[in-house]
């Protein structure tokens, strides 16, 4: 029963964090893209991932400071490589746009 409340919880946070990728993808950061001239017309869900996952990482840094009970799984997953890799590619694929002039994607 234990492992179903805490999967449970980790469905909550991931629904949660999504929502609140979507709502800062339409609420900042297309104001932002629109001020550099740049339409979210086509793949928005490209930029709502990217969004989304840079939450994921702040919450798992907030997580491995403050949480103690759950410190040793955020430190495992922060010095993972493919945890880093992941975030650089969200941040690079947020910056494209706004490089280039246009959304390739």
């Amino acid at each position: 029963m234990m492992n179903l409340a805490r999967g449970g919880r980790y469905a909550v946070g991931i629904i949660l964090l999504l929502t609140v990728g979507l709502v800062l993808t339409n609420v900042v950061l297309e104001p932002l893209y629109i001020w550099f001239n740049v339409s979210l017309e086509r793949n928005e869900w490209i930029q709502w991932w990217s969004v989304s996952y840079i939450l994921f990482v702040i919450y798992c840094l907030f997580e491995a400071s403050f949480l103690s009970r759950w410190k040793d799984y955020s430190v495992r997953r922060l010095t993972s490589i493919w945890f880093w890799l992941l975030f650089f590619i969200s941040f690079v694929l947020l910056l494209v746009p706004i490089a280039l002039g246009y959304s390739p994607y």
